[in-house]
C-alpha cells in the first residue's frame, strides 16, 4: 500500500497493514521493520468468511457518518455507530440504513470512559476513532489493546497521543494487532 510520509511537525508515525506481516515504525529519520505474525481470527463453524465488525466512535459526526455510509454501501461489515449522544447515533444509523439497506447499530459510548468502552467494543474487530477528542486517543487505544482488536484513528498528531501509542508498541506487536494513526 501507498504510505504518506509524516508532516514535518508530526515527529513520528505508525503504519501497519493487515495483509502484510510487518509494521513500519518511524522516528525522525530512522526506519525499522519488525516482523510480526498476522493476526488470526477464527470464523464461526460453518461460516466460510466471517464479517468484520467495525465500531466507529464519533459515528454521528461528519467524518464518522461519511465513513459509516461508505462501509455500509460496500455491504461487507457489521457496523456499530458510537457516540456520547444515543439519539444522535441512532438517528445517523437509521438514515444510513435507509440509504444503503445495511443494518447499523447505534451505541452510546464515550471515548473518555474506559469501562464503558470495554463493554461497547466487546466483539468488535476494529475500532475507528473518528472523534475530535484527540486527548482520549490513549484511552481508546488501551481498550482496543486490552480487547485484542485493531485500532485506527483520524486524529491530528500530538505528542501525548504518540507517547501513549509508542508506550504500547511492544504489546501491539506481540499480539499481532494493527494500530494506524
Amino acid at each position: 500500500g501507498r504510505q504518506v510520509p509524516p508532516s514535518p511537525t508530526s515527529g513520528a508515525w505508525l503504519v501497519s497493514r493487515r495483509w502484510r506481516p510487518y509494521v513500519i515504525t518511524r522516528l525522525a529519520d530512522r526506519t525499522q521493520c519488525a516482523q510480526t505474525p498476522p493476526k488470526r481470527r477464527q470464523a464461526p463453524v460453518g461460516d466460510f468468511m466471517a464479517r468484520a465488525t467495525i465500531a466507529i466512535l464519533g459515528g454521528a459526526g461528519n467524518t464518522g457518518r461519511r465513513l459509516a455510509r461508505l462501509l455500509a454501501r460496500s455491504g461487507g461489515y457489521d457496523l456499530r455507530l458510537m457516540g456520547r449522544n444515543k439519539a444522535a447515533v441512532d438517528d445517523a444509523a437509521a438514515r444510513i440504513a435507509a440509504e444503503t439497506g445495511a443494518t447499523l447499530v447505534g451505541i452510546r459510548a464515550d471515548s473518555s470512559d474506559g469501562g464503558g468502552l470495554l463493554a461497547a467494543l466487546s466483539g468488535a474487530d476494529l475500532v475507528v476513532s473518528a472523534t475530535s477528542a484527540t486527548y482520549h486517543a490513549s484511552t481508546v487505544a488501551s481498550v482496543a489493546l486490552r480487547l485484542g482488536i485493531d485500532y485506527f484513528d483520524i486524529h491530528l498528531s500530538s505528542a501525548a497521543k504518540w507517547q501513549a501509542l509508542r508506550a504500547s508498541e511492544a504489546d501491539i506487536l506481540r499480539h499481532g494487532l494493527q494500530f494506524v494513526s
